[in-house]
This record gives structure tokens, C-alpha cells and sequence, in this order.
């Protein structure tokens, strides 16, 4: 069937469509109402249908158009949000392993040691602790213990170098809490309360190596296999 046949046979169609339209009694009611209108009234129903046709006809192109740009703002959020997904498994990856975190004696004993280099009084040092409460930061599955460092009568200098000490401490030491309000005799310098969290890092798994299956005592050697014996 070639192009002339599917035009005659779709006009034949559309011809016989429009004959029961005529014939239909909607139709010759809606065409009566419509003779019995004023010649301006005419005009508007005329012009009225034509745009209600015009307005279907650009809707359906339309609607497809707003729903591929919906569709495409879903593509480009899912996109961005794999490859945020991908880009923080890829820094996890990197990310170098954390060291387990000393004791809490010898974590106090490397604090002493920097109060020192940072030149600090017995009688600024006011007290060395471990204590136990709750974190809204980091988890309790997470903590391995909490140190608290209380100082008084520090300058400002003072608290940025001893803060910026104790934080170097480690790489599992973390500090979670900077406490400064000012000295009661001495307004010039300032009491600060420095907390440290010390994490909990998982110890790694050593799997052992299965030792070699010895020959029991008596037993002869185990021959090695050559092709001659394996062909025989």
C-alpha cells in the first residue's frame, strides 16, 4: 500500500466521520443554537472554537516538552548526587588510617609535656582529668575516653599555642570542647577548660598463616611427581 492509498483511504475517513457528525442530533441541536445567535455572537463562538482547538493542539506538544524537562532535572540531580556518592567513597578510600589512641595516662603525660614547653606555672595548671559524660558531637560507640584540661589566669596567646598543641597531639585526639571565660581576680586573663576525645579505633585483624603440615614421625617422604612417573 503506498502513499496515495493510505491519503484517500484516511480522507474517506475523515469524510464518513463527518457525515455521522452531521447526522447526529448534538450536532443539529448545537447548529440550530448556533444560526438562532447574533452575527457578533457567531463570530465569537467561531473564533472561541478555533482557539480551544489551537490551545489542544499546542498542549499536547507542550506537555511532553514540561514533562522531558522535568524528567531531565531528575537525571541531573541523581547525576550530581552519584557522583558526590562516588567522590566521598574515593576521599574514604584515601583517607589515611587513623592510629590507635594512646592511653589515658600517657595521654595526660603528653599534655604535661607541652604545658611545659608552653612555660605554664604550677599555678596556672588547675587540673589534668579524665572525665565521662555525653557527647551531641560524636557517638559513645565512638569514644574511648574524654580528657579534661582546666588552666586559669592564660592570655590570649597562651590559649591559641596550648590549644593548637593539644590538638596536635595525635590523630585520633580530637578536641571537642573550648570552654574561656575571664579570671575572677585578674580580668586582664581568662580561665579556658579544653576537652579531648580520644576515639575509639578498631583494632586490625591479623589472620595467621596456617603452618605447613608437617610428616608424621616413621612416615617415609612424599615422593615428588615427574611426567616419567605420572606415564607409568
Amino acid at each position: 500500500m503506498n502513499f496515495d492509498d493510505i491519503k484517500e483511504k484516511l480522507v474517506a475517513e475523515f469524510a464518513n466521520l463527518q457525515e455521522k457528525i452531521k447526522e447526529s442530533s448534538i450536532y443539529n441541536q448545537l447548529s440550530d443554537k448556533y444560526d438562532n445567535l447574533t452575527p457578533n455572537l457567531q463570530k465569537t463562538v467561531f473564533y472561541g472554537s478555533i482557539a480551544f482547538v489551537v490551545l489542544i493542539l499546542l498542549y499536547i506538544p507542550f506537555s511532553y516538552y514540561s514533562q522531558s524537562s522535568t524528567y531531565e532535572s531528575e537525571f541531573k540531580e541523581r547525576r550530581q548526587l552519584i557522583r558526590d556518592l562516588l567522590k566521598v567513597s574515593k576521599d574514604v578510600q584515601e583517607a589515611p588510617d587513623l592510629p590507635m589512641p594512646p592511653s589515658a595516662e600517657a595521654l595526660k603525660t603528653q599534655i604535661d609535656s607541652q604545658l611545659q614547653i608552653a612555660r605554664l606555672i604550677p599555678e596556672q595548671i588547675s587540673s589534668i582529668e579524665q572525665v565521662y559524660e555525653k557527647s551531641t558531637l560524636i557517638a559513645d560507640s565512638l569514644i574511648s575516653y574524654i580528657t579534661k584540661v582546666s588552666l586559669v589566669q592564660l592570655n590570649i596567646r597562651q590559649i591559641l599555642d596550648v590549644g593548637s598543641q593539644l590538638e596536635s597531639l595525635s590523630p585520633s585526639v580530637k578536641m571537642k570542647d573550648l570552654f574561656i571565660e575571664p579570671n575572677q581576680k585578674d580580668p586582664r586573663y581568662f580561665n579556658v577548660t579544653y576537652k579531648l576525645v580520644a576515639l575509639k579505633i578498631p583494632e586490625p585483624v591479623i589472620i595467621a598463616a596456617e603452618p605447613e603440615e608437617r610428616p608424621k614421625k616413621g612416615a617415609p617422604p612424599k615422593k615428588k611427581t615427574t611426567k616419567e612417573d605420572e606415564n607409568e
